[in-house]
């Protein structure tokens, strides 16, 4: 009986201790385990990453060649419950117009008269090149000066491709230029934060230049709008004519006759 009794307590006490590791062991932490490639699968690594490959390069085709950008590509495996029918030919393929930018899917297909299935496997293509960020809080219509910037390499694709394009990467980018919003320190500039900084303003008294073929006229005139270095101006001249021309430094225009 006195046996008996002990072996129960002890049955007692494991079970109290298990109670209590489970109380106290804090939380559960899901460990990701990574599942054998099928075999099938693994011959097609190569052929989805040369289609992910010609897919970036139209991507790049979206940067200046001097923010030297480049790719990284990364290839999921099909889910779980992609259980297919063995097939000779398999295609792999971008649905529409899909850009390869980010996370997305590249589908599969089996092209065998007998046989038709078609499968979507996660795969990644991260973009990486400099991009030019704020030393420091600047308002609107500050101009930013070199020492007010770094250029850093950096994720492209941590942000949507439309964005990525206007971003800047070179501090020559900011000169002539001030801000149109206020931006907060530690922040990627894109173009459509800058504008042109006014080298003319509506109203200045300009000097017009008139270009023609082998000839050049001088002018004075009244600008009639504001505008930057490069920018289209209208311009009133001496005999009360109306001209576009293109604002230059020193309150200068130039006209093409």
């Amino acid at each position: 009986m006195l046996e008996r009794g002990n072996l129960s307590l002890c049955r007692l006490a494991a079970v109290l201790l298990a109670v209590c590791a489970l109380i106290y062991s804090g939380p559960t932490v899901a460990v990701e385990t990574t599942a054998p490639v099928p075999v099938w699968f693994a011959a097609l690594q190569q052929p989805i990453h040369n289609l992910l490959q010609q897919a970036a390069v139209n991507v790049l085709k979206e940067f200046p060649a001097e923010q030297a950008v480049h790719t990284e590509i990364r290839i999921g495996q099909p889910g779980q419950n992609s259980q297919v029918e063995p097939c000779q030919q398999i295609q792999p393929f971008l649905s529409g117009n899909k850009l390869a930018w980010g996370r997305f899917y590249v589908g599969l297909r089996c092209l065998d008269n007998e046989t038709h299935w078609q499968v979507y496997v996660p795969v990644e293509v991260k973009y990486f090149g400099a991009l030019l960020y704020t030393q420091r809080t600047a308002v609107t219509g500050e101009a930013l000066q070199v020492e007010d910037v770094r250029a850093d390499n950096a994720e492209l694709s941590n942000y949507p491709l439309a964005f990525a394009r206007q971003m800047l990467y070179n501090p020559d980018q900011i000169q002539q230029q001030i801000l149109a919003r206020t931006v907060a320190t530690n922040q990627p500039l894109r173009s459509s934060d800058l504008k042109t900084r006014p080298t003319i303003a509506n109203g200045d008294g300009v000097r017009v230049r008139m270009l023609g073929q082998g000839f050049t006229l001088t002018a004075q005139g009244k600008a009639l709008q504001t505008a930057g270095e490069g920018q289209p101006v209208r311009v009133q001249i001496e005999n009360g004519r109306i001209l576009t021309g293109t604002a230059r430094l020193n309150r200068q225009v130039e006209v093409q006759l």
